[in-house]
């Protein structure tokens, strides 16, 4: 499994995370680095030390989830604070692995469809201070079927 800086095209390989080890692709695309642990199967955001389930010590390993989710709610932000140059959305998904995360959500009228089906993506989310691009996860439309 690869983490942190890999991504899921060439547009954004040379990116920067806004998040180091927070996503990661595979042959299978982008996904957002999660926590099972070996015991009770419990599913996480991230690998704890702790499963919050079963309270196994060491337990949690690193697993692939993500991928795909469905829109709960989201906002748009037209405040922005600094790095953002123009107005962006943001959400809770709910994901396949029964974890509902905060995330970017791609600002298109399809995407922003509450009970919506979304892709994972890997996209620029702002700028640093230095002005370069920065990477991380965003939900978005899913692409058709090739």
């Amino acid at each position: 499994m690869t983490t942190g800086a890999s991504v899921a095209s060439d547009q954004t390989a040379a990116l920067p995370p806004v998040w180091p080890g927070l996503c990661g692709t595979d042959d299978a695309g982008p996904f957002l680095v999660g926590g099972r642990c070996a015991k009770c199967s419990y599913t996480t955001l991230e690998v704890r030390p702790i499963c919050p389930s079963c309270w196994a010590q060491g337990s949690m390993h690193p697993t692939p989830i993500g991928r795909r989710g469905r829109l709960y709610t989201y906002t748009v932000i037209h405040q922005l604070p600094a790095g953002y140059a123009e107005s962006f959305a943001v959400g809770y998904v709910d994901l396949a692995e029964g974890i509902r995360v905060f995330a970017h959500i791609e600002n298109t009228p399809e995407a922003l469809r509450i009970g919506r089906e979304l892709e994972l993506t890997i996209a620029p989310l702002k700028r640093d201070d230095k002005g370069t691009n920065l990477h991380g996860p965003r939900y978005a439309e899913p692409r058709a079927a090739e």
